[in-house]
């Protein structure tokens, strides 16, 4: 099969689904996809690319990503905590520096927001911390920062099996793996919730998530939380 009749092809099958991504299709679409191109997923994916607009109608209308948030596809959107996860903790913080403003969440409970234009990865960062950062390749920068700041909650999917889990999650206090899948608050309803509507966000988030404390107020707290299951991590002079 040549390349323009594959191209021919891929353009019937795909044009009803425009915007998608190859690694967001069905079972049965990536088989398609994969006998079109079975060895060269890099020119299916330029070509869903250029078919779709995904990056050229991104270019141009300049969208930005900000803070973004793993969503059950991998998809590029902005997830705020939700309350229940606040009013469990019982705590104020002085830090939110992966906020997207105040105003936008205002139910988080910090004295300071720091945006994306504040860039709170680079900033000082000074009392107790919550973070909910964005994730995928530059979760671990940020929690180097938390884990040498000492003092402070995260909020991440629990991907154990990552170099940055296994660097930094023993530098902490206690760690509480969240029963259920987490609910974030999606921005788009973020207006909704703010105001105090009734508002069920639809299913959980695409994995299972884990608050990690850093202090031992914070500690404290997440032990008597009763999100789900706790455990203190030992230091190694109680384990010597």
């Amino acid at each position: 099969m040549s390349d323009s009749e594959r191209d021919s092809k891929v353009v019937k099958f795909f044009k009803s689904r425009k915007g998608r991504r190859p690694t967001d299709l069905t079972w049965e679409e990536k088989t398609f996809g994969e006998y079109l191109y079975p060895k060269d997923a890099t020119k299916l994916q330029k070509f869903m690319d250029r078919e779709t607009g995904t990056k050229g109608e991104r270019r141009r209308k300049g969208m930005k990503k900000g803070f973004t948030h793993e969503s059950a596809h991998n998809e590029s959107k902005e997830w705020y905590t939700p309350q229940f996860i606040f009013d469990a903790l019982g705590i104020e913080f002085d830090l939110d520096p992966c906020s997207p403003g105040k105003e936008i969440v205002p139910w988080i409970p910090a004295r300071h927001h720091l945006t994306i234009e504040e860039d709170g990865l680079t900033a000082v960062w000074e009392g107790n911390v919550f973070m909910n950062p964005p994730y995928g390749t530059d979760t671990p920068k940020w929690f180097k920062k938390l884990a040498e700041h000492g003092n402070g909650i995260g909020l991440v999917f629990a991907r154990t099996d990552t170099q940055w889990f296994q660097n930094f999650v023993p530098l902490a206090d206690g760690i509480c793996f969240i029963r259920g899948r987490v609910s974030f608050i999606s921005a788009k309803y973020a207006g909704v919730y703010a105001r105090g509507h009734i508002f069920v966000p639809r299913g959980g988030c695409g994995a299972a998530s884990m608050l990690i404390a850093f202090g031992e107020q914070n500690n404290e707290a997440l032990r008597k939380a009763n999100l789900g299951l706790y455990l203190k991590i030992p230091k190694k002079s109680d384990i010597l």
